[in-house]
């Protein structure tokens, strides 16, 4: 009897410990890793939206389509998974994380990086985005399939159990902890994209849309994103696959050109090419990197794609849901805070589209107008500037504004008014020789 009450107590005291050692690992895990997964993603975790449409692609997804205006131009409840270089291979696995918690009604894929991975290691991931490859799978918790996932899409890779167990990557980011470690950490406030607010003057080489690519079910993506639909298929989901307006090269473009042929096969499937749409000026709605369409082109995009989602596939309106509204009332936050920072007055006139403020603009110069840029984004944002002379207080209004430069080239000046009447940014505007450009759009800053 005293050795059976001994050997009792042994186990339990052998499960207490194993218990708080794993709670102590669990702590860990999550104290330690870096929380860039729950920054941009964490927000589909936060509540029980249960999203109608999903989106899945690379940066020009993630960059391109806006769930939040979406939502207020359409009613259309939906989220992001778009991310830079996430590659087919990683959304198939994706997708099924993605379905234990939604039951969407549509899934739309991204065609973008069906081939551009295949001389890249074993062509199911980009062997230089590591990092952008966990923000991806960090947030969600270890199942079979996250195993399947880390075995197969990263089979080449020495360090695929990081995906498995990420304490494995981040157990020595001590040194590293910040407020947001322990909670602090401001979660995406755009279901899942992330809009762009730089501007450059880009454009595409276009080939003919006669060209096609060769063997496109030999590339090792392709392979996926077929799986990928199929899985939609077997599930009962449509699936809308698109080529999202973007600088592409000549291989993107013959791929834009061929998939659409080869996925008429698929009852649940159906193909819109967006990227001979005369939808984005390319010259104006670039962001600054030169490859990705900055806030103006992704709300062209995102308006083109809501009105093809609402007018093919029967999904409710979600106009009056409340927890849409006090989304979208955050992310007009988001707007406002991004539209006070800028320093670049083109930048800031196509931040002035529907910001939830009053604006008050007057130009100085009339010479501004000859802009064919500053034209373009005050058309955007539908905004309508006053054209005056510069006012004879101009020197003591700049000392009153805290601005130390001269009054020469002083150009603009704008207002923005909160709903209260308040003050809640206003900047006066100059032209900077230092710029070169052959349009004063591109020269003109904020007075500091």
């Amino acid at each position: 009897m005293m050795k059976d009450s001994t050997a009792l107590k042994r186990l339990i005291t052998s499960i207490a410990f194993a218990l708080m050692l794993a709670a102590a690992l669990w702590g860990l895990t999550h104290l330690l890793e870096d929380k860039i997964s729950y920054r941009e993603k964490g927000d589909y975790f936060s509540t029980d939206t249960d999203y109608d449409v999903i989106f899945f692609g690379v940066s020009h997804m993630w960059n391109g389509v806006l769930p939040m205006e979406m939502w207020q131009e359409f009613g259309i409840s939906s989220y992001n998974w778009g991310y830079s270089n996430s590659t087919p291979a990683i959304n198939y696995y994706l997708l099924q994380e993605v379905l234990k918690k939604s039951d969407p009604k549509v899934v739309v894929l991204d065609i973008n990086g069906v081939v551009e991975y295949e001389d890249d290691g074993n062509g199911k991931y980009d062997r230089d985005s590591m990092m952008q490859a966990h923000v991806e799978y960090d947030r969600f918790p270890i199942s079979v399939n996250k195993i399947r996932a880390a075995i197969d899409v990263f089979d080449d890779y020495d360090g695929r159990a990081d995906f498995i167990w990420d304490f494995i990557l981040y157990h020595n980011r001590w040194d590293h902890l910040t407020r947001e470690d322990f909670g602090g950490y401001v979660r995406n406030r755009e279901r899942g994209a992330r809009f762009l607010d730089g501007i450059s003057h880009a454009d595409i080489a276009w080939t003919s849309r006669d060209e096609r690519i060769d063997n496109l079910e030999d590339y090792t993506c392709y392979q996926y994103f077929i799986r990928t639909i199929e899985l939609c298929r077997d599930r009962g989901i449509p699936v809308l696959c698109t080529c999202l307006p973007h600088i592409c090269d000549a291989v993107s473009q013959r791929v834009c050109n061929t998939i659409g042929d080869k996925l008429v096969q698929y009852d649940n499937c159906s193909y819109y090419n967006m990227l001979y749409d005369d939808l984005i000026a390319y010259s104006i709605d670039t962001h600054a990197d030169g490859g990705h369409v900055n806030y103006a082109g992704a709300c062209k995009t995102t308006s083109r794609l809501g009105e093809y989602l609402k007018n093919n596939y029967d999904l409710p309106d979600r106009s009056e849901d409340p927890e849409w509204i006090a989304g979208y009332a955050d992310y007009l936050n988001l707007r406002r805070e991004t539209l006070a920072k800028q320093d670049m007055f083109l930048s800031y006139l196509m931040l002035l589209k529907n910001p939830g403020l009053t604006v008050d603009i007057e130009f100085y110069d009339e010479n501004m107008w000859y802009s064919q840029y500053i034209g373009s984004e005050v058309y955007f944002a539908g905004v309508t500037p006053a054209t005056l002379p510069v006012p004879d207080d101009i020197g003591e209004r700049l000392a009153q504004s805290g601005a130390a430069v001269p009054e020469s080239g002083v150009c603009a000046h704008t207002v923005l008014y909160s709903a209260d009447g308040s003050i809640y940014d206003e900047a006066y505007w100059m032209y900077d020789q230092s710029i070169e450009s052959s349009d004063i759009g591109d020269m003109i800053v904020r007075i500091r």
